[in-house]
């Protein structure tokens, strides 16, 4: 049975996020170095199972993550 905290495309309960964050490296004599990090504001959510992206702000069958 599906209820509001699963994934309504597999029915499973765990999900995973898209990294937020990379990093810019520059190549010196030495290797790789990092130069700097880079954080992307937005964070997307998908299901571990099917990988299908939760769309928790405009899905018609959204997932309620209760906190």
């Amino acid at each position: 049975m599906m209820n509001k905290c699963t994934c309504p495309e597999c029915g499973s309960s765990e999900f995973i996020t898209e990294p937020n964050q990379y990093d810019v490296l520059i190549f010196t004599k030495d290797g790789f170095k990092v130069q700097s990090s880079k954080t992307i504001e937005e964070c997307k959510i998908f299901c571990r199972e099917c990988s299908k992206e939760i769309d928790v702000l405009n899905s018609t069958s959204k997932v309620v993550l209760l906190i």
